[in-house]
């Protein structure tokens, strides 16, 4: 099968996968017997779920590059083994009172259906492990590609340095076969009234060697004694330092650098103690870590309205107020708005207080629910809206579960329209098990930090799941935020 075809196949056995859990949490709850022997069927289900999910989001992301690749993946047999489960998950949940007898006559089957599951996960594994291998690998004919790419570009530059086209024409492409790097004369060094030839080179470090059928025979252990050099002795003199080599120092090796400035190691620092202090003591450059932290989505794990101002609550206040009555317009115009005030990731912002505990419902998970356009959640989620996110509760009323993304409230209250666009595309693959031990030591370092301060008392720590979903996976989260002023210029104001 191509990627693509893979792809939309993974996403109706992921709903499959979705109403199997739901079913086994609804029976877990009213069963006093065999529990143990679903939680494991449930663990293999949400095991099946996610390989399913990363398989989605690798077949999608490759099928858009490269849509003619052949997949060995066992649609009929997911299909099959899921369905009969979900059939048979089905059947013991209506039992009521009969619920245990149900569960034993049928438990053979249930182990025969849960082997058949592992199976399928080795497989889905399978196809994982081709995906990413067909994503990593260089053919032939693309680093061809990349090397006529590069001496194009290379014969460009020495056009520009020597003043002319003419003098580059003279030379051969510096990644083809015949390219050799021009030789500077050698030169006599003075050391210890003693004459050293200089190795001839063109750049300091840059050795031109002529190979020999002999020579071959002796390059590796040659360049392991390089190398060994290098590391055992002592720094070479730079026009740092001043000094000349010292004893046991590989002298023709290192003997290029003497009138060049090395950033093969730091220069010795010539500050007097006073000086280092004064150095150490002045403030960062918060200007340009700000810069860097500008790009950075950032993680709203603020639970308390005191550490705002009113001009920022109420612009929360009104983004939570307009989702949850499905004004788009006024969602999208309070969420650029903030942006244009230099507040990031709003998309993922939700209601500060007024409840016992917040709800963490994001405009995109009110768009989910209130079966918004496709358009209208589209442009949430090009403004930033993690897809991954989870709620913080949710009235049982209205879902099954406390923490649902907007993807399973899509496919709870069938609203397919919405089912691809809330589909995440995860760009860094990590086993389930690793991210949530990850996430528990993360957690527990951040709550040690904070211990006895008053700031930890009201806080949401990150979701590392939603890392994967970024292409650069990197987030902000500011854990000690004095009261936060917003500063509006006349410009903005205009706007």
């Amino acid at each position: 099968m191509d990627p693509l075809t893979i792809s939309t196949s993974a996403v109706a056995l992921i709903t499959v996968c979705i109403q199997i859990v739901q079913v086994i949490k609804k029976t877990v709850e009213t069963m006093k017997t065999a529990k143990s022997e679903l939680m494991n069927i449930l663990n293999e289900t949400i095991k099946m779920r996610l390989l399913l999910e990363q398989l989605r989001g690798l077949t999608h992301q490759l099928g858009s590059q490269n849509n003619t690749i052949l997949l060995a993946f066992d649609e009929t047999g997911c299909k099959y083994v899921l369905n009969e489960l979900e059939s048979l998950v089905n059947k013991l949940a209506q039992a009521d009172k009969f619920l245990g007898f149900q569960f034993w006559v049928r438990r053979s089957k249930l182990d025969t259906l849960v082997a058949g599951l592992r199976v399928q996960e080795d497989g889905i594994r399978t196809v994982l492990l081709s995906v990413t291998t067909e994503t990593a690998l260089f053919t032939r004919e693309d680093v061809k590609h990349l090397i006529a790419a590069a001496n194009v570009q290379a014969i460009a530059i020495s056009s520009i340095a020597h003043g002319g086209v003419d003098t580059a024409n003279d030379l051969p492409p510096p990644f083809s076969e015949q390219a050799e790097l021009p030789i500077r004369p050698a030169e006599p060094i003075q050391k210890a009234g003693a004459t050293v030839d200089r190795l001839p080179t063109a750049y300091p470090g840059s050795v031109k060697v002529e190979v020999t059928p002999e020579s071959q025979t002796q390059a590796h252990t040659q360049d392991t004694d390089d190398l060994i050099s290098l590391v055992e002795t002592e720094p070479p003199p730079t026009a740092t330092t001043g000094y000349p080599a010292g004893v046991g120092t590989n002298a023709k090796l290192l003997s290029t650098l003497e009138k060049e400035n090395s950033t093969m190691w730091l220069p010795i620092s010539k500050l007097t103690p006073l000086q280092t202090k004064i150095k150490i003591d002045t403030p960062l450059n918060t200007a340009a870590i700000s810069k860097i932290l500008s790009r950075s989505p950032i993680w709203h794990g603020q639970l308390s309205r005191d550490l705002y101002d009113q001009q920022y609550l109420r612009m929360r206040d009104r983004l939570a107020d307009a989702a949850y009555w499905g004004n788009w317009a006024k969602v999208e115009a309070t969420i650029d708005e903030a942006h244009a005030h230099g507040l990031r990731s709003w998309p993922n912002c939700y209601r500060l207080g007024r409840l016992p505990s917040p709800s963490g419902w994001t405009p995109l998970h009110q768009a989910a629910f209130l079966s918004a356009p496709e358009h209208v959640v589209r442009k949430l989620v090009d403004q930033g809206a993690s897809l991954t996110l989870q709620t913080l509760w949710a009235s049982s009323a209205e879902l099954p579960f406390r923490n649902m993304t907007a993807l399973e409230m899509a496919r709870f209250l069938g609203f397919k329209h919405l089912f691809d666009v809330l589909s995440p595309v995860l760009h860094h693959l990590v086993p389930h098990t690793t991210l949530d031990k990850l996430q528990q030591h993360f957690h527990r370092l951040i709550q040690v930090d904070l211990a006895g301060r008053p700031e930890a008392a009201h806080l949401r720590l990150p979701a590392l799941e939603l890392l994967t979903e970024l292409r650069n996976p990197e987030m902000y989260f500011a854990l000690k935020s004095p009261k936060i002023a917003m500063v509006i210029t006349p410009s903005l104001l205009c706007k």
